[in-house]
C-alpha cells in the first residue's frame, strides 16, 4: 500500500454523476472532523415518576456502533416533559439526564435542570415544556453502546411525565 497526494479532487461536470465524486459500495471516506455515521431514534411512549430516584424513559434506549474509537459522540435529546406538584408547593421541577453504558456524563449531581416557581401560588404547579440538551462524549472504542435517557423529580415535586403519551414524540 501506499500513500496517493493530490491537491484537489474534482468531479466531472457533465454525465450521469456531474459533480459527485464517488465512493464505491464498501468503501469509507475518513475526514478528520467530518459526520462519520448518524442515528436517530424517537418514541412517544409516556414515562411518569413520582420517586426521588432516577428511572429509565422507557422508550428511550437504543443502540449504537461508533465506527472508529477515536470519534466523539455529539449526544442530542428533544424530550417533551411535564413537572407538577401539590397544592402546598408552589414550585415543579425535576432532570433527564444520558445514561451511557451506565454512566451519567452530563449530571452534576442536581435534579432541578428544569425548574418552575410561583410565588403566592395555593393550587400548586403544573409546567409544559420541552428541554433540549446536547453533550459530546468521546467513543473511546468501537463497542456498542447503550444510550438512554433518565429522569427524576426535583425534591417536593410530586411527579415528572416524558412524553406524556402519543400526544408528543421525543428523540
Amino acid at each position: 500500500m501506499g500513500t496517493l497526494t493530490v491537491q484537489t479532487l474534482q468531479a466531472p461536470s457533465s454525465g450521469a454523476n456531474a459533480n459527485t465524486i464517488l465512493v464505491p459500495s464498501g468503501q469509507t471516506v475518513h475526514a478528520a472532523g467530518s459526520v462519520v455515521q448518524t442515528q436517530v431514534h424517537s418514541w412517544t411512549t409516556a414515562t411518569t415518576n413520582t420517586s426521588s430516584s432516577f428511572a429509565d424513559v422507557t422508550g428511550s434506549s437504543f443502540s449504537f456502533t461508533p465506527k472508529f474509537a477515536t470519534s466523539d459522540l455529539m449526544l442530542h435529546s428533544s424530550v417533551s416533559y411535564n413537572v407538577y406538584s401539590g397544592s402546598s408547593y408552589s414550585y415543579a421541577g425535576g432532570i433527564v439526564r444520558f445514561n451511557i453504558d451506565g454512566s451519567t456524563p452530563d449530571y452534576n449531581g442536581q435534579a432541578y435542570e428544569i425548574y418552575f416557581e410561583g410565588n403566592g401560588l395555593s393550587a400548586g404547579m403544573n409546567a409544559h415544556n420541552r428541554v433540549n440538551k446536547t453533550i459530546k462524549i468521546a467513543a473511546s472504542n468501537t463497542n456498542a453502546k447503550t444510550i438512554k435517557l433518565e429522569c427524576v423529580k426535583y425534591a417536593n415535586t410530586t411527579g415528572i411525565i416524558i412524553s406524556g403519551g402519543t400526544y408528543y414524540t421525543s428523540t
